[in-house]
């Protein structure tokens, strides 16, 4: 991927005069890295909806990364200025040439002034994973939200409209039993009592109900509170974890001084593996808990809500549209939460995009001030354990604690969970 063609527009699109569109060569398909011709998939701008337009989160990184082979473009408004001259039928904004073999996605790492992107590392797929798994339940989905989930919805949609060859190509697929035995849904995605009977299809009404969103509920558990917390830091093998690294501490310290030298002796490796033996009780613990209360939520949330409805109560999901208000700590993402989900006009679509990029690359530069340690050891324990909160969903992060820097970016054995019920760990009622 060397530039961004930009087209001269036709009747396809409603967003100005000229619309841009994207090449991307997979070369790292399943089963055949690196392998054969790669296969290239087309992007293009989103005519409606900015949340899905590819392109403009695509241009916010580069802007971000002040990736442009000119330097002319400096704000998200030279681009929208550009037009494609009569002499040609399109022209290429492409990227410096130290850009080309650059990761796009790249990872947080760990450095002496705190978290920061990394400049040639690509973010790990796992890390990716991590991440969309948290803002699926943010959102309030039932299941878990994975990259496994995007393909193969992609699959499925794909089926209804591509040939088989196509769908092979789109997939990465050698045959079209792979798709049939492992990504094809269960779920029948015909109107079969309207074609019995006669009657026109209620396809759209199908198609629904196979959404993952047909479950979602923003008011489910998405976090532990402190008192969850509490409990498990008070869990039995917690506390004997906790106390046999903190004998070893101690014994360290009185023969080294510092923990830190005695790195390389018997004694320090006895150390780690009991710090590393707490943080995996204690992640596991605050895991399983989480998944107990979210999987409990879902399972009694409906009864919950026919009840309250036949006793003539407020539905509490209408009383909490009313009174939930999201208030978010930077003025850009306000902004981006209203603009991104809302139709545009002829009239407004282009000085809403570059609003909208303008607010998007001061995200993407935002960098978190090192935070401050808490001196208690329970929460030293949960503090060292915790990876670096990449993106903080809910205005989570105080404003007083960021910089603005347009060259660095943050993205910023096993116990038994039931021994937890009932002991601060209870399902938060949706009323």
């Amino acid at each position: 991927m060397y530039g961004l063609p930009l087209f001269e527009n036709d009747e396809d699109f409603e967003i100005g005069n000229n619309v841009m569109v994207m090449e991307i060569d997979v070369v790292l398909m399943k089963g055949k890295r690196n392998k054969g011709n790669p296969t290239t998939y087309v992007i293009h701008e989103q005519d409606d909806n900015l949340a899905f337009c590819p392109i403009i989160h695509f241009l916010a990184i580069a802007f971000a990364d002040n990736a442009f082979d000119s330097e002319k473009i400096s704000k998200p408004e030279d681009i929208y200025n550009l037009q494609v001259p009569t002499n040609l039928n399109s022209i290429q904004i492409k990227w410096k040439p130290d850009m080309q073999d650059k990761p796009i996605f790249r990872r947080a790492t760990r450095t002496a002034d705190g978290i920061r992107i990394s400049l040639d590392k690509a973010l790990a797929y796992d890390t990716c994973n991590k991440n969309l798994k948290r803002l699926g339940r943010s959102a309030g989905f039932s299941d878990n939200v994975t990259l496994y989930c995007l393909r193969r919805g992609v699959a499925n949609v794909v089926d209804g409209v591509a040939t088989d060859a196509e769908r092979n190509q789109i997939l990465g697929h050698s045959r079209a039993e792979i798709f049939q035995k492992y990504y094809l849904s269960q779920r029948v995605k015909r109107d079969v009592q309207s074609a019995y009977l006669g009657r026109p299809s209620k396809d759209s009404l199908i198609q629904r109900i196979g959404q993952m969103s047909m479950t979602r509920d923003v008011r489910a558990p998405t976090a532990l509170t402190s008192k969850q917390l509490s409990t498990i830091a008070r869990h039995p093998r917690v506390v004997e974890l906790r106390a046999a690294k903190k004998a070893l501490s101690a014994e360290l310290k009185s023969v080294s001084g510092k923990i830190k030298d005695g790195k390389g002796t018997e004694l320090h490796h006895r150390y780690t593996l009991a710090s590393k033996e707490l943080a995996s009780e204690q992640e596991y613990l605050r895991r399983s808990t989480l998944e107990q209360l979210r999987s409990e939520y879902f399972k009694d949330v409906d009864t919950l809500e026919v009840d309250q409805q036949l006793t003539e109560r407020p539905s509490s999901s209408d009383k909490d549209a009313e009174s939930k208000v999201i208030d978010f700590t930077f003025e850009a993402r306000t902004r981006l939460a209203v603009q991104l989900f809302q139709g545009q006009n002829d009239t407004a679509r282009s000085s809403s995009r570059v609003e909208v990029l303008e607010d998007l690359v001061n995200l993407c530069t935002l960098r978190e001030t090192p935070r401050l340690r808490r001196q208690d050891e329970s929460s030293l324990d949960e503090l060292d354990t915790a990876e670096p909160d990449l993106f903080p969903i809910k205005g989570d992060l105080d404003e007083s604690s960021v910089q603005w820097n347009r060259t660095g970016s943050v993205a910023t054995g096993p116990s038994d969970p039931k021994v937890l019920k009932g002991t601060g760990a209870e399902l938060p009622q949706a009323a």
